[in-house]
């Protein structure tokens, strides 16, 4: 189903695509169709259902499609603010989630994602050739980038004064 929902979208002249089919083929964690009322976050639904096609994909000739595709890798970088030692963790990444409460714009959205944190006092990092708790930056590099870059919008937020979750209907510019 997910093979004729994108044939659809990619060949056919219509503005739309119903996927009720799709909804009923493709099942959740406990085997059940997809609730289509029940608002799941499409970052979660999304990583779901890549794991289904990579899972559906292994060792066939197509094994690395979603990868080619999709993945890019991310470095997670810890910079000591004494000796400048930076510690470097690559991971791979299908998605980039972006906060946009308060930016602009999607690229005021990416500086801010990969702008970096001051880790200071209580949240000091412990430097091993410093061999003390220091002041470090965090931050996260987008190391290489897939052909194809899907950003995930957080336009979500959590209220704990209602214990909900609110939409925000911020204006965001994107190139």
């Amino acid at each position: 189903q997910l093979q004729v929902m994108y044939t659809n979208l990619q060949e056919s002249h219509r503005q739309y695509f119903d996927p009720t089919n799709f909804c009923k083929a493709n099942k959740d964690y406990d085997g059940q169709p997809t609730d289509v009322s029940m608002q799941m976050d499409c970052d979660e639904f999304f990583n779901m259902l890549c794991q289904k096609v990579e899972d559906g994909l292994k060792k066939t000739p197509h094994e690395k499609l979603l990868n080619d595709i999709w993945c890019g890798n991310l470095c997670s970088q810890l910079i000591c603010q004494s000796c400048k030692t930076n510690s470097e963790r690559e991971e791979a990444f299908f998605t980039v989630s972006l906060d946009l409460k308060g930016k602009q714009s999607i690229t005021e959205a990416l500086e801010f994602y990969v702008e970096g944190e001051l880790l200071t006092g209580g949240n000091a990092y412990f430097c091993e050739k410093c061999d003390k708790k220091v002041d470090a930056i965090m931050r996260r590099c987008l190391k290489t980038l897939p052909s194809t870059l899907i950003l995930h919008m957080k336009r979500f937020e959590f209220n704990f004064d209602t214990m909900r979750k609110l939409k925000l209907n911020d204006y965001c510019e994107f190139p």
